[in-house]
């Protein structure tokens, strides 16, 4: 409605300054007409400040609301922060917590995710593993449980995000043996990412006979020695984790781990 009103008066002033050189029909003074350009000028100048001015009050107000809003609130305005409960449970000697499905959907990737956040309030960062069945799970150690104050069987409280950078993942001996053996396949290994290096361990891992995996090592440093940065034809989605998985899928709590 104001820059309505301000062209309205910006027409009639140009009629008036128009009309005031021709006739004295107008019925203003030459004072008069010179207050109307003047507050025609004004009115030009407001208008034209006034959508950013708004605009600009407008974001302030937002970031003051923000900067007091409680700092639970903030993290729940972030679009990347999963919030869950979630119990965890035993395969053989491991104790594993799985991601309710409506929170492992929010995750960027069916594949291998890194995480970061707290359990129980307590820190930590894990990759977490795909179940096989469209979820995620991942492995709590005994630092993990004791920080929590949690056990097999107990409900936890988990805030994770994606984390924003990848941990080098620890080689294997029988993989840091091989590379180090073919020089130039170590040399590309030290070079890709650590995503791609997780990428490797996860397909060389992902059987129970000693001798496919022996003859993936070898087809790995082959592989990196001919420039290439990760396996291909191999399923992310996956569970390739053997001692709780079987056929590529986690074992269930009341199954022995095979």
């Amino acid at each position: 409605m104001e820059s309505g009103v301000t062209t309205i008066l910006y027409k009639d002033t140009q009629q008036a300054a128009t009309s005031a050189t021709g006739t004295a029909s107008t019925g203003f003074t030459d004072a008069e007409r010179a207050a109307l350009r003047e507050r025609a000028h004004e009115q030009k100048a407001a208008g034209r400040r006034g959508p950013r001015a708004g605009k600009a009050d407008g974001e302030s107000a937002v970031r003051a609301q923000i900067a007091a809003m409680p700092e639970a609130d903030k993290e729940q305005g972030n679009m990347s922060t999963i919030r869950f409960e979630a119990t965890l449970f035993t395969i053989g000697s491991w104790t594993l917590l799985r991601l309710p499905t409506s929170a492992s959907a929010q995750l960027p990737s069916r594949g291998m995710t890194m995480v970061e956040g707290t359990i129980n309030g307590s820190r930590f960062q894990a990759p977490l593993e795909p179940d096989g069945k469209g979820s995620h799970w991942f492995r709590v150690d005994e630092t993990m449980r004791e920080a929590a104050g949690a056990d097999a069987g107990d409900t936890v409280t988990l805030v994770i995000e994606p984390a924003k950078e990848w941990p080098e993942p620890a080689a294997p001996a029988d993989l840091k043996n091989a590379l180090a053996a073919v020089p130039q396949a170590y040399t590309l290994w030290m070079k890709i990412t650590p995503n791609a290096q997780w990428d490797w361990i996860r397909w060389i891992r992902a059987t129970n006979q000693p001798e496919t995996r022996r003859r993936r090592i070898e087809v790995a440093c082959s592989k990196l020695k001919a420039g290439v940065r990760r396996p291909c034809c191999f399923n992310r989605n996956l569970c390739t984790e053997p001692y709780v998985s079987h056929n590529w899928v986690l074992l269930e709590p009341t199954q022995p781990a095979v």
